[in-house]
């Protein structure tokens, strides 16, 4: 399994549209064998992204 991303950690990913955002990790969760994590945007935003899709900064 890989490893996790620590609470509180800041990360990137890419929009759909290709955009980069930045946010900081609220809380990790475990479903169904996938790794999620609960992002804030720094813009106030809060997504839901499996770890692989984000890249610490």
């Amino acid at each position: 399994m890989t490893s996790t991303i620590p609470v509180g950690t800041r990360v990137f990913y890419y929009r759909a549209d290709g955009v980069v955002l930045y946010g900081t990790v609220q809380s990790v969760s475990l479903t169904e064998g996938t790794r999620l994590l609960n992002i804030r945007a720094d813009d106030g935003k809060v997504v839901t992204l499996p770890l692989d899709a984000v890249t610490r900064v």
